[in-house]
């Protein structure tokens, strides 16, 4: 069995099912796969294709969900603020 990485973990055990529900809209709206091709054509981001050395790598389109989560938290952590 693979080793849960934090974001694994934070969403299997805490992610709550807002977060969940947020990333299936997500998925349904955004082109991830699209915007993964962007990022490798422009350099940002490279594809690993040595699997044997190093560790694993997270694909773009988790990432990129990880940073809309992080997103969203904040500006609801700044409405409640106001």
């Amino acid at each position: 069995m693979m080793q849960l990485s934090f974001f694994d973990y934070a969403m299997e055990y805490q992610g709550g099912k807002k977060s969940n529900k947020f990333l299936g809209e997500m998925k349904e709206i955004i082109p991830f796969e699209k915007i993964e091709d962007i990022l490798i054509q422009e350099g940002i981001y490279k594809k690993k294709t040595d699997k044997k050395v190093g560790r694993l790598q997270i694909p773009a389109k988790v990432l990129l969900g990880a940073l809309f989560l992080l997103i969203v938290d904040i500006c609801q952590r700044k409405e409640k603020e106001s």
